[in-house]
C-alpha cells in the first residue's frame, strides 16, 4: 500500500499543480518522523477554484 501512496505523490509532483498541493494528516507526519502506517493521502489544493470548469481545464 505504501508503494501506491508514494507513486501517487511522485506523479503529483510532476504536474503543474505540485506547488498548490498541501500534504496533511498521517502522511505528512510520516515525512517528518519516519515511517507511520497510513492508508490514505490527505491533502488540500491552494489558490484554485474547484468548480466544474476548472476541473475540466485541469
Amino acid at each position: 500500500m505504501l508503494y501506491k501512496l508514494e507513486r501517487t505523490l511522485n506523479r503529483l509532483a510532476l504536474t503543474r499543480f505540485r506547488d498548490r498541493f498541501v500534504l496533511k494528516g498521517g502522511l505528512l507526519l510520516a515525512a517528518y518522523k519516519g515511517r507511520r502506517p497510513t492508508k490514505d493521502i490527505d491533502g488540500m489544493i491552494r489558490d484554485m477554484t474547484l468548480d466544474e470548469e476548472a476541473v475540466r481545464w485541469a
